[in-house]
């Protein structure tokens, strides 16, 4: 028991020091890593008689055990970069303002449904900037104040991000379950965050009047950002913006494999807007791959620190000394455990230990380890936690930029949307914890 409160202690002074900025996530990961390692009582180097040490164990089967994820973000970045330069992203941003015509509500909620449907393929801050470079002024030259266009922007993306097959891919593997597992797990959370941005704009809306929310209709001049004379035109447009559909639909109805499904990506976005020399492309896909290892980078390194710290956790030597803390800490029951992770989700922002991408994914090791609850329930239970920092977390990237980009702090842009994201996480986690104790 007390080396247990011990590995604890440790977790939480790190978890401190990432969430208080003194230290990053990525030198967070591998030194919580070893740390927790080291208080369980594991050896360094290899020892006759230990059959796990830090420098194999943890360090070398670590760093590597999420290579898996390091490569399919390394394509999702690929097809994000290759998407933006053939025009495909600015063509169907273009096609929605144009199809909402002199209806400012029409175009926000079409721009709305075409930024998820963008970023269930795109991923990295990268593809934030492409996407909210564009959507983000359409959205103000409409009336949508720019906080509110942010928060809209921002609901959207999350929507997106939840069946992001790349996404789905590294919480699996996190968990320790299929992807097929948490598919309607997902699908709930992207409506889930659709109706987040719908009721937000109809609350907006009344609170400040319509000629606040929607001042004016979109003149020719707000639509030049997003024209772009080298697309192609006619039913091969209409083809290409349906590139984002094809990679769903490889994932959701053919269940293929998420390197597999970005490829066909790729190669549909090229044959459908390919319009010049083959030079010229050939060009544009190699500079879309290296653009899209650079993007690929920070998730990358942080992958490696997590596979570090799901090595470490789930070592016999450390659940050996956390087994009875955590049965001490952890409810027995579903509800228990629905109530405890609802409550503490806003402990998902700052990549803290509800935020499976960050420090939960020790938690989350740390329970699987108990076999109290089923992998796929805790699997699903902890995407629901993970909706809210992709959302509204100070800290991530995408919000960073955005808050930014509209003249805001990023804790002010957070702080706005923090009751109702809690409200927003909670049910969520009831509903597809519920739904997955009890059906499927």
């Amino acid at each position: 028991m007390l080396t247990g409160i011990i590995v604890c202690i440790v977790f939480i002074i790190l978890a401190i020091a990432m969430m208080t900025r003194k230290l990053p996530a990525i030198l967070v990961m591998p030194i919580m890593a070893i740390a927790i390692a080291l208080a369980a009582g594991m050896p360094i180097i290899p020892i006759e008689g230990a059959t796990e040490n830090i420098l194999d164990t943890v360090l070398n089967s670590g760093a590597s055990r999420l290579i898996g994820n390091v490569i399919n973000v390394i394509f999702a970045s690929w097809m994000a970069n290759l998407l933006y330069k053939t025009g495909i992203t600015d063509l169907m941003i273009k096609k929605a303002a144009e199809l909402g015509g002199d209806k400012p509500v029409v175009v926000t909620i079409l721009l709305i449904l075409v930024t998820a449907l963008l970023f269930s393929a795109m991923g990295g801050v990268g593809a934030v900037a492409m996407i909210g470079g564009t959507v983000l002024p359409i959205l103000i030259s409409v009336g949508v104040k720019p906080l509110a266009a942010a928060h809209l922007f921002m609901a959207a993306l999350s929507a997106g991000y939840n069946v992001r097959p790349a996404n789905i891919v590294t919480v699996a593997n996190i968990c320790g379950v299929q992807t097929t597992d948490i598919t309607v797990a997902c699908w709930i959370l992207c409506v889930f965050d659709l109706l987040f941005a719908f009721i937000y704009l109809i609350v907006d809306a009344k609170k400040n009047g319509k000629k606040y929310a929607f001042a004016a209709p979109a003149e020719d001049e707000d639509l030049e950002s997003v024209k772009n004379t080298d697309q192609v035109r006619g039913v091969r447009a209409l083809l290409a913006s349906l590139t984002p559909v094809i990679i769903l639909a490889c994932t959701y109805f053919f269940k293929w494999n998420v390197v597999a499904c970005y490829s066909i990506g790729i190669i549909w976005a090229i044959i459908m807007t390919a319009k010049g020399g083959w030079s010229k492309y050939v060009s544009l896909v190699t500079q879309s791959a290296y653009d899209g290892v650079k993007d690929s980078a920070p998730p990358a390194i942080i992958f490696m620190g997590i596979g570090m710290i799901l090595t470490s956790v789930g070592s016999s030597t450390v659940q050996t000394a956390l087994t009875p803390f955590m049965q001490m800490i952890i409810p027995g029951s579903v509800i228990g455990l629905l109530i405890f992770c609802a409550v503490l989700s806003p402990l998902s922002l700052y990549r803290g230990p509800f935020n499976i991408l960050g420090l939960g994914s020790c938690l989350a090791a740390g329970i699987v380890g108990l076999g109290i609850f089923d992998p796929v329930l805790l699997a699903a239970v902890f995407y629901c936690t993970f909706r809210w920092p992709a959302q509204a977390c100070p800290t991530a990237t995408q919000v960073v930029w955005v808050a930014n980009y509209v003249g805001e702090e990023p804790v002010n842009v957070s702080n706005k949307v923090f009751i109702a994201n809690w409200v927003m996480t909670a049910a969520s986690v009831f509903l597809v914890g519920l739904l997955y104790s009890t059906v499927l």
